[in-house]
Order: C-alpha cells, then sequence, then structure tokens
C-alpha cells in the first residue's frame, strides 16, 4: 500500500505500529539523511512506544553515498541485527533514496528467510521508480544491481514534504523517471511535463518556505506537484501488479536503463542515475527512429523535456563506445547475448508490450552519434594538442603479410567509419585540413615518405603493425612513430577495439593522460594487478579489477617472463585486448620494492624502457635514480619525439625508510626529477615506521603540484593513500595479493576519505 501526502511523520508512525505488529522496528539510513529526517521520527516512534514495552527502535546509521549498496555492507547490516538479538519478529524501515532502498529490501527479503519491510523515500528518484515493484539489489564490481530479490514493502510512505531539502541536481535526476514514465506510456501525462516544468519547480520551494500556506496559488501547486507524481506511481504500481518478477511488461520501465545503465556503470560518481537515463531516452529513442518505428520528432520532445528540467542532453564526458558495449552484455534483459530495448513508436507508445532484440550494430551506430568524444574531454582529461591550421595528423599505418591484411581489411575500414570524414585514404598529399591515411608494407619506406615531403604540413605519425615485438627498426630518431603489437588470436575482429583505440588516442580523439588535479580536486587512481601471465586474465576479471580506475600498472617486473622484449610485449598486447584504460609500463626494481634484478640486467631495463615508449604507453614510470646518465639520455630522448602522446611518472621509493619527508634529500628528489623530465608526474613513496611519516609526509604535499604522488608504503602509510588524490594507486581484493604493503583498494579509499572527510 502506498501512502501519498504532506507531513506524514505522525501519521507513518503511528500506521506502522498499528499495522505491523513486531517486537523491533529498526530503522536504517545514511549519515546524512539522519541529520535531516531521522529526529521527527524517532520522536513520535518513542512517544507512540513509551506504552509498549515488549517493543523497542533500533537505528543503523551507514555512509552515505552508491558504495554502500555492496555485499558488504549487506553482510554488515545482517551483523547489526544478529548482534541485537534481532529475530523474524523485526521489521526494517528503510529511509533513503534507492541505494537505502534497495539494500535494506535485500537484508529483509534474506534475514531469518523473509522480514517485513517499510520504504520512507526521501529523494523524488525513489518515490516515482526504486520504493515501487519489490526489486531489491546490491551492485557488484559486474555492474549494477545484478544480485538481488523481489520482496514487496508492507508500505511505502511518500511524504512530500521531504523534497524541499532536495538540491536542484537531485530533483532533476527524478525527473527522469517521471519523464521516462510518461515517454512509454501516457501522451498525456508527457504533455503536461512539457508545460509543467516552472510550476513543479515553484511547488517544490513552497514546501520549505511556506509549509503552512493555505492560499489558493499554494493549494494549486501543491496539486501540481502530488498529481505528477502519482502519475508516475500509478503507472508503475499497476505495471508492477501485473508483472511482478518482469515476465515482459515491466520491461518497458527500463526504457532508457540498457544504455543508461551501461553509462552509470561507466560514469559513477560523477554522473547520477537519472542523468545517464537521460541519455539512454535518447539514444533508445534515436534506436526505434534508425529501425523505421518512431519519428524523429519524438526524438527531439524528449530531449526538449529533459533539458527543461535541467537534465542533461548530450555527452560532455568522453566514453568509449566499446566500454559501453561491454557493460551491455551483462545487462539482465538479455536473452543470450542479444540486448533487448524499448522501443517508441510515439510518445506514449512502444513497439511491444516489453522490451524487444536489437542488434549491436544498430546500437553502435546511435552510440557513435552521442558517445565518441569530439573536441570537448571533462576537466580530467588532457585536451588533445593543436596542430599547425587545425589539421589531422598524418597516419602512417606500416604492416606486412597477415598483419598487412589484417590493416588493410578490419583495421582500415573501422578507422575511417570512427573518424566521422575526418579521414581518407591517399596515395599522395592532396593538403587540406583532411586527415590522410597511407597504408605502407615497410617502416622505412614511410620514413622516406616523409622525407619526401608526405604530410609535411602536418604531425605525422607512423604505427608499424607486426606480430612479433620489438622487431621494428627506424634510423631516423627524430620520427614520431610506434610498433603496434598484434596478440596471436585467429579472431581479427578481437584485435580491433584495443587497436582502433591505440590510434584514436594518438590522433587525439581519445583521452590518453590524467590531467592536472582541479579545484575542489577530483580524485584518480590507477589499478596494479599482481599476475604473472595476462594470457591467463579473463575480459570479465579485468573488468571488476579495473572497476573505477582511471588507469591500469603493467607491472613488468611482475610477469613470469619479465627481460625478454618479445615475451613482455606479447603481454602488453594481450593487456590491450582486455582493456582501454591508460596503460601505466612499470618496472619496479629489487631495491625500490620491486622484483626485477637491474644489476643483472641493467641494459634490459632500459631497452624495456625504450620500448615502452615505441609500444605507445601511455605513462611510462622511470626511476630516475636507477639509470645510469647514458641510459637517462637514451630514454628522455624516446620521450621527447613522443612527447605530447607518452607521459613520464618519475619515480623514486624508498621501502628502508632511509630518507625522511623533512630531510633536504627528499626535497632534492623532487627537483632532480623535474629537472631531468620537465613535465613528468613526480611519484616519490616512502615507508611509514610511524604516523608521524604521514604528518611530515603532508607538510611535503602542501609544498608541491596536485599533480604529483606522494604516499607512504606499509600498514601505517595508508592513510596517505586516502589523501594522496591523483593517480592513487590501488589494488583489488579479488586480486591474488596487493602490489605494495599497505596498499588500499578503491572501495576502501573513498570509505575512509568519506569518514576522515578528506
Amino acid at each position: 500500500m502506498i501512502h501519498v501526502g504532506y507531513h506524514l511523520a505522525n501519521h507513518i508512525v503511528c500506521d506502522i505500529i498499528t499495522t505491523i505488529s513486531v517486537s523491533n522496528y529498526v530503522i536504517i539510513t545514511d549519515a546524512h539523511l539522519a541529520q535531516l529526517h531521522l529526529p521527527p521520527l524517532v520522536s513520535v516512534f518513542h512517544q507512540e512506544l513509551s506504552t509498549h514495552d515488549a517493543r523497542r527502535l533500533l537505528i543503523h546509521i551507514l555512509p552515505p553515498g552508491e558504495q554502500t549498496k555492496s555485499r558488504a555492507v549487506k553482510e554488515a547490516i545482517e551483523d547489526f541485527l544478529l548482534d541485537n538479538k534481532c529475530t523474524r519478529d523485526t521489521c526494517l524501515i528503510a529511509l533513503g533514496g534507492g541505494v537505502m532502498g534497495d539494500l535494506v529490501g535485500f537484508v529483509a527479503s534474506t534475514f531469518m528467510r523473509g522480514v517485513p519491510v517499510v520504504q520512507i523515500p526521501t529523494t523524488l528518484l525513489a518515490m516515482v521508480d526504486s520504493s515501487i515493484g519489490g526489486k531489491t539489489a546490491v551492485d557488484t564490481p559486474h555492474g549494477k544491481n545484478l544480485i538481488g530479490t523481489f520482496w514487496q514493502p508492507e508500505r511505502i510512505y511518500m511524504d512530500l514534504t521531504l523534497l524541499h531539502t532536495l538540491p536542484a541536481r537531485e530533483l532533476a535526476n527524478g525527473m527522469a523517471e517521471v519523464i521516462k514514465t510518461a515517454a512509454m506510456w501516457s501522451r498525456t501525462d508527457f504533455e503536461q511535463l512539457e508545460h509543467a516544468s516552472n510550476e513543479l519547480k515553484a511547488a517544490i520551494a513552497l514546501i520549505g518556505e511556506h509549509p503552512t500556506e493555505s492560499s489558493d496559488r499554494s493549494r494549486a501547486l501543491r496539486d501540481v506537484l502530488m498529481n505528477t507524481i502519482l502519475a508516475a506511481v500509478r503507472v508503475k504500481a499497476e505495471v508492477v501488479t501485473d508483472d511482478e518478477r518482469e515476465g515482459g511488461l515491466r520491461g518497458l520501465l527500463n526504457f532508457g536503463h540498457t544504455v543508461g545503465h551501461a553509462m552509470e556503470m561507466l560514469l559513477t560518481p560523477q554522473w547520477l542515475h537519472g542523468e545517464c537515463v537521460a541519455i539512454g531516452m535518447l539514444c533508445e529513442a534515436e534506436i526505434a527512429v534508425q529501425l523505421g518505428h518512431c519519428d524523429a520528432a519524438v526524438v527531439d520532445r524528449i530531449r526538449d523535456c529533459c533539458a527543461s528540467y535541467g537534465l542533461p542532453v548530450k555527452l560532455d564526458t568522453p566514453l568509449a563506445i566499446d566500454d559501453v558495449m561491454e557493460v551491455m552484455k551483462v545487462d539482465k534483459k538479455n536473452e543470450g547475448a542479444q540486448k533487448r530495448i524499448v522501443l517508441l513508436t510515439g510518445v506514449g507508445t512502444t513497439l511491444e508490450r516489453r522490451a524487444t532484440r536489437v542488434t549491436d550494430t544498430i546500437i553502435r551506430k546511435v552510440l557513435h552519434q552521442y558517445l565518441i568524444p569530439t573536441e570537448t574531454a571533462t576537466p580530467n582529461i588532457l585536451p588533445a594538442a593543436e596542430h599547425e591550421s587545425n589539421t589531422k595528423p598524418t597516419l602512417i599505418l606500416c604492416a606486412s603479410g597477415l598483419a598487412l591484411e589484417w590493416v588493410q581489411q578490419t583495421l582500415t575500414p573501422a578507422f575511417l567509419a570512427s573518424s566521422n570524414g575526418d579521414y581518407s585514404v591517399h596515395s599522395t598529399t592532396d593538403g587540406g585540413n583532411r586527415g590522410q591515411l597511407f597504408i605502407m608494407d615497410n617502416i622505412k619506406k614511410a620514413a622516406q615518405e616523409v622525407a619526401n615531403g608526405k604530410g609535411n604540413k602536418t604531425t605525422v605519425i607512423i604505427v608499424s603493425y607486426t606480430y612479433a615485438a620489438g622487431c621494428t627498426t627506424m634510423d631516423d630518431l627524430s620520427l614520431e612513430w610506434y610498433e603496434y603489437v598484434l596478440p596471436n588470436i585467429s579472431n581479427g575482429e578481437m584485435q580491433l577495439p584495443g587497436a582502433l583505440a591505440f590510434i584514436q588516442g594518438l590522433i587525439g580523439v581519445r583521452p590518453r593522460h590524467m590531467a592536472a588535479v582541479p579545484n575542489p580536486p577530483s580524485p584518480s587512481y590507477f589499478v596494479t594487478p599482481t599476475v604473472h601471465d595476462y594470457a591467463e586474465t579473463t575480459d570479465y576479471q579485468m573488468a571488476q579489477w579495473l572497476h573505477q580506475a582511471d588507469a591500469i600498472e603493467f607491472r613488468v617486473d611482475l610477469l613470469k617472463d619479465h627481460t625478454s622484449i618479445a615475451a613482455v610485449g606479447g603481454q602488453l598486447a594481450r593487456l590491450r585486448q582486455l582493456t582501454q584504460l591508460p596503460i601505466i609500463f612499470t618496472i619496479r626494481t629489487r631495491p625500490q620494492a620491486g622484483q626485477f634484478d637491474y644489476f643483472s640486467e641493467p641494459s634490459v631495463y632500459a631497452d624495456l624502457l625504450v620500448w615502452a615508449c615505441r609500444w605507445g604507453c601511455d605513462f611510462v614510470d622511470v626511476e630516475f635514480t636507477t639509470l645510469s646518465a647514458e641510459q637517462l639520455d637514451r630514454v628522455r630522448s624516446e620521450l621527447r619525439s613522443r612527447a605530447e602522446k607518452i607521459k613520464c611518472i618519475a619515480s623514486f621509493h624508498d621501502p628502508e625508510h632511509e630518507i625522511t619527508w623533512c630531510s633536504p634529500t627528499m626535497h632534492d628528489m623532487y627537483e632532480r626529477a623535474s629537472n631531468l623530465f620537465p613535465g613528468a608526474i613526480v611519484k616519490l613513496v616512502g615507508m611509514a615506521k610511524t604516523f608521524d611519516d604521514n604528518v611530515a609526509l603532508e607538510m611535503f604535499r602542501n609544498q608541491y603540484s596536485p599533480s604529483s604522488i606522494f604516499i607512504n608504503m606499509g600498514a601505517l602509510g595508508r592513510f596517505s593513500r586516502v589523501r594522496n588524490k591523483f593517480l592513487t594507486p590501488a589494488t583489488h581484493p579479488s586480486l591474488p595479493s596487493p602490489a605494495a604493503p599497505g596498499q588500499l583498494s578503491i572501495r576502501e579509499i573513498t570509505d575512509l576519505r568519506s569518514r576522515l572527510c578528506c
């Protein structure tokens, strides 16, 4: 039963106690909402329970945020209930938004094989969507809501008074679900939404400013808000009543969610659920248009309606199509490998009374319009380099034998299709601003063509494709050239995503590096898989390890064979099959807490760093105190010829605690790294023997660029990892082991930041 109204605190408590007679009432909420909405409910509960000696009220407060919706937190709640001797004679009360409702509902469905649950949604999104229908779940690294149950709440109380505490962005977040419901169900409701945005905003403002106002204008505005929410609530209630287990009809409620959920998985926490659904609605409506089921004007109307409520209507954050498609593979609505999407035939009408099977080809075509990054990038990404006269870089792709055949028949057509007409294949230079692409069977021939003036008004980038790592030679070291190692697999299509992403990164349409930390800081992370052979790693494992990561560290010294150029290049080729995240190429030596024996193989260490540059790794970690002067010059030369594409991480590790953070020597290390590698990211790592080492580190950190990595190893050094905001090294619980003592997972770091308010 759903109760909707204003100022419902007294009614909620009295109704719960009257209709759900149990010994234990447990309110579960988060720390933020506890301050806003918990006191009135607790006050009434204490008053009403004062005459019931056998009944009690328990309160459990959780950290706020999507990360709370996890299996670990579910277990913690269950332990809290058991520690407090709760039995089946218990009612759980979820006070919060979708995160709290989904999580507490899941706990209720499994605790003692099922106890009553009550939903008190505090957000518009939860009121019109997640609180209704009995869906419960937690998130996993594989996707959202993949582990859960259907468990109907005994009551749902929607106190519209609570909405006045929401920020404008959160209200817009909820309106996405209201718009979604009308767009796929009711033309009349959608038309009302098209014209009611100002009234709804005024109604919500009025709740907070004039809670006792009784004028005609006040009542009219409250009615608009009430009727808008009721319209969406009635539709969802009707649908879930007819199809509780999502056998068909309930799938209509996922309009905008197939694409939207995939985006949310990749963009959270920067993007909210409703914001991703808004883009998802536009993409999925456009799919219906492309398939001939819907008029293009419908897309325009949805776009205008979303915009009027402050929702985004275009993606301003770069996203790779392959990443989105990969996440969509684990969508619950899929039938095997076939994706299912709700297709509109008009405003308020759908092609089927369920989601329809759609091919990957048409999905990719539409995503190409909405998701491929162009000139705009997020503040966290370095902009593409500016070229003379705004011309595109000239690309020369070289290969021979089977590799040449693959470049000509698979890679080139895919690249041209992804370039939106910016590139075309040439045999001679014709000038102009259109990008030129040349295919050649010999890299030395390519070098000669450059010397003869091919692309002489643009940047020229040469890429050699080979199945044998480390075999490419180039006499002219001033040229910007790369060797791209193809994995030894028979399926050429599997090689394509990584190879295509590599070219897009070189020409600047795909981000390669994390930029300087903005103010306020937006944390970034890299994860280090502690594996010995990437051929034994699955794409699902990699996706799990890299959840929320901004880059991946390729730790060469951890590989089974880390002294062979061919073997390391082959491992890198396999890694590029598994992820398109920026790659940090690292060889950590034994004196600096790694496993590479530099003193036995000093030339191999330098050779590998040189090849890391030639292989086009996004970041190359250089232990600047390890290399000889001659080796440093060699590595610096390779980096200079690819300065816009490869970022150096100048690193120094002190695992024996020989240098303190307050000593002049550590400051000298920073200056030396900056002078040797101008523009590099400086990474200095100490060892915390006491907590004072963390205090000294923070004083050191405050003196230098925020685009640096300063951390302490060891259990006592974990605080420094929480304080570091730029490319913080991290592990994952499912990895065999952390890459360094004291290393935390991204989730652990974010949780500690939340607890420590830093």
